[in-house]
């Protein structure tokens, strides 16, 4: 395929997603029904619109084809065939500067585009939690995320010797089981994976499980479980207790059911519910409960750039409410002096501190503890974790 070819490629499937499914789910179906297409070209394609959504609005009133040099420009680390005639031939930009940091990249674009700003990349600024640092979450924004696996711990030494033997790049992150992929790979294909050693999970997600603290034989909910990642992480922890996972997704329940097989996780029971419209019928108490709450997922749209374009701000008020009732229809079943753990994946402060001080003064909790896992450091996803008490 010729580089004229390959941005008539890039121009189409822009022009023609309209945010209705996750870009990636898009994207992977185009290629299923375009299997003449090579990888080289999937990979040119793919890395081109992603870097084409990671610009949000930013510089708007230009052609299509000169914002698709520019995410090139900005988010590229490489200077490819493609990229280099790209860059080239549809702005004023430089091709051999896409090695610089970012940094200087952004200031090189500054001073051809005078209107660059990095509202328009993240236009939600106002609603940003005073504790994230505005410039290096949205900078990190251009950058692709890392991709971590979680190795069990009594499973560490196969792990690694499998990641040798396949030749595969990794690093491991100090002081934690996890580690950090740096070589494309399909993780899925690992006999580690299918012998359940490893989980792949990302790094900040991986770090709520600090906030963890089940005692032998004791009862816990993950009241929004979806495919059980803090589950997993929990049962790590202490493998003798009893878990009640809960979700409103039958499929996200069937995965979390693969996942425990796959761990040799039995002690455990599920049931779809949607908390947000009612409590759970039931006398059980729990001595524990997690609550990966659904949020506007803001911390993770370095994953899902096309959010930057899609996401209206009214939805954060709408997810808070959410929250909220979700929040009321677990305490009910919480043990007197019992955690609630709650987790988000947002960077608006609404979702998080605001909501955290509200369930403190309508529903008596006490926070323990709550903190911003920064992920936008490590190229890992931003989350929010608050250890809340029931008195």
């Amino acid at each position: 395929m010729h580089e004229e070819q390959r941005l008539g490629t890039v121009i189409s499937l822009i022009e023609s997603y309209h945010f209705q499914k996750p870009l990636a789910l898009f994207l992977r179906e185009h290629f299923r029904s375009h299997r003449n297409m090579g990888s080289r070209d999937r990979r040119i394609v793919t890395q081109s619109i992603y870097s084409f959504f990671r610009l949000g609005k930013l510089l708007a009133s230009l052609p299509l084809s000169e914002r698709i040099a520019i995410g090139l420009f900005l988010c590229s680390k490489e200077d490819n065939e493609f990229n280099a005639w790209c860059i080239q031939n549809n702005s004023s930009l430089h091709h051999e500067d896409v090695s610089l940091p970012l940094k200087q990249k952004t200031e090189k674009l500054k001073a051809i585009y005078p209107a660059f700003t990095l509202e328009d990349i993240f236009p939600f600024k106002e609603y940003l939690s005073p504790e994230i640092d505005f410039e290096v979450y949205t900078l990190s924004l251009l950058n692709k995320p890392g991709i971590f696996i979680r190795m069990r711990k009594k499973f560490r030494k196969e792990v690694l010797k499998e990641l040798a033997e396949k030749k595969i790049l990794y690093k491991l992150v100090e002081e934690t089981d996890a580690v950090e992929i740096l070589t494309s790979s399909l993780l899925e294909d690992f006999q580690s994976f299918h012998k359940g050693y490893i989980e792949i999970q990302d790094l900040s997600s991986q770090q709520t499980g600090n906030y963890f603290e089940p005692s032998a034989g004791s009862n816990w909910w993950d009241a929004c479980a979806g495919s059980g990642g803090k589950s997993l992480l929990l049962n790590e922890k202490s493998n003798s207790i009893q878990i009640f996972a809960t979700d409103n997704r039958e499929k996200s329940l069937l995965n979390l059911k693969k996942r425990f097989t796959r761990a040799g996780i039995k002690n455990y029971r599920t049931k779809i519910l949607d908390l947000e419209k009612r409590a759970l019928n039931s006398s059980d108490m729990f001595d524990g409960i997690i609550m990966d709450t659904p949020c506007s997922g803001s911390g993770t749209w370095a994953r899902s750039p096309e959010q930057l374009s899609a996401f209206d701000e009214k939805m954060i008020d709408e997810y808070s409410e959410k929250q909220k009732k979700i929040v009321k229809n677990v305490l009910r079943n919480l043990k007197i002096n019992a955690p609630l753990v709650y987790i988000t994946c947002s960077v608006f402060g609404k979702e998080n501190e605001e909501n955290v001080k509200y369930f403190s003064e309508t529903f008596g909790l006490h926070t323990e503890t709550s903190a911003y896992i920064k992920g936008y450091d490590t190229r890992a996803d931003s989350l929010f974790v608050a250890k809340l008490l029931k008195k």
